[in-house]
Formats: C-alpha cells, structure tokens, sequence
C-alpha cells in the first residue's frame, strides 16, 4: 500500500522505472493497490520489451485535434483540466489519433488567437516507434536537437511521448555500457558465480594464449641471434608490453 501511494503521485515512466526489477508477485500486489487508471498505463508499459520507448515513454502529453484555433488552445491550457505538470510542445492529431504536428508553447504565446493551428503548427515532426531501442532514441534526440518527441504505435497512433531529461539518462546508461564492453568487461558483476566469471573471461585468456605462444615460436627461432647480442632479451619484455597495451 506504501509503495502504491508512491506510485500514484508518479509519472508512468518513473513508475515503471520503480517496479519493473521487483518480482512478479510484488508486481502484482502493488499494481492492485494503484487506481485503475495508472494501473492499466504501466502494465501497458511493462508488456513492451526492456530498454524501447514503450518502456521509457510518458504517457502524460497534451494533444488536441487539428481544427482548433490559436485561441481555443489556449483557453483549453489555462481550464488545466488533467494536464501534465510540465510540458514543452502540444502535439496536434487528426480525427484517428495520428500526429500531423506540433506546436511549441513559444508559437502559441505570440500567435493572433484567430489563426488556425493548421497555420502555425509545425509539420515536420520526428516520430518515435513504440518498439524502438532506447540506444536509437537517445541517437535520434542528438542527431535532430529534439526537446520532445511523439511516441508511436504499430497503427501510427499517438501513445506517448519521450523527453530530453528522459534521453539524458539514456545517453549516459549506453556510453557506460559501451566503454564496458570496449574495455572486455561487459556487464559483469564483482558478485557474479565463478562458474560464470570463468565461462566469461576463459574465451579471452585462450585467445590471448594463441598469440603469445607464436611470440615464443619466434623468439625461439632466433636464439642464436639472441645469444650473440644480449641487449635484445632486454628489449623484448619492453616490446611485449607495449604492444599488448597498444592491443
């Protein structure tokens, strides 16, 4: 009951954020403590795969149909009849619920009243698949300078949106597990069994070894050499390691 009080005054992607790593019975016995409504937006949220904007989206948005004036608009924002806390763009649609553009809060503060939405809104629109991976999504925010963008079903149906501060989290959560992954390390876990430690590392060892073991073949080859000028035993252990560093 204590965590579905929490989860209540939530947005649905924090919400989500909160319970998706509890276990299933946890799940449910919160989710049945949390209103109808909230609770049919983070199990619609739970059913998309791990890391995509279906997860990651806010269901909290403001949409309005297209046929609307500057002026009906803007009294529909101040009546704030459940509207999110904080929004940068409305997100206009037509009559199937498809966006066909936006309008930032800026346009509508210094557009006539009279003007047609149709006229002011901006029709070029960077649209989020629902399935798409969060990686892509943090891609999409850096390579178009996005603030918000709509989020999208199969049908091309509006379903949420994603936000910079949302991206952000991405961004740096992927660049963590690409230097992981650069460096050998992965997602491994200092607590993880040995069974897997090993199962993990002993592929890398083995090839490491490959190598090492033609270095030696040579090395042999060249004992001859070696013994007549010294200097190139010194040297090798220095070669050795630099060119592992530099590998």
């Amino acid at each position: 009951e204590a965590v579905a009080q929490i989860v209540d005054q939530l947005e649905t992607d924090d919400a989500v954020q909160l319970i998706e790593d509890l276990d299933e019975a946890d799940q449910r016995a919160i989710l049945a403590e949390v209103e109808l409504e909230d609770r049919i937006a983070i199990q619609s949220a739970l059913s998309y795969p791990e890391e995509t904007a279906g997860r990651l989206m806010s269901r909290d948005f403001v949409a309005v149909p297209e046929h609307l004036t500057v002026g009906d608009l803007i009294d529909f924002l101040r009546e704030g009849r459940d509207l999110p806390d904080e929004f940068y763009e409305v997100f206009v649609v037509d009559e199937k619920h498809h966006p066909v553009g936006t309008c930032a809060l800026s346009w509508v503060l210094r557009a006539p009243r009279s003007i047609p939405l149709a006229d002011v809104m901006k029709r070029d629109q960077t649209l989020v698949p629902v399935t798409l991976d969060q990686e892509e999504v943090g891609l999409m925010f850096q390579k178009y300078n996005l603030i918000s963008a709509a989020v999208v079903d199969e049908n091309e149906r509006l379903v949420g949106q994603m936000t910079v501060d949302d991206v952000v989290h991405i961004i740096s959560e992927e660049a963590g597990e690409d230097a992981l992954l650069m460096s050998g390390a992965g997602e491994g876990d200092i607590n993880e069994p040995i069974r897997e430690a090993y199962s993990a590392r002993v592929r890398w060892l083995v090839a490491n070894l490959g190598p090492a073991l033609i270095a030696s073949l040579i090395i042999a080859l060249f004992g001859a050499a070696i013994e007549q000028l010294v200097a190139l035993a010194v040297l090798m252990p220095i070669v050795a390691s630099i060119g592992g560093n530099a590998g």
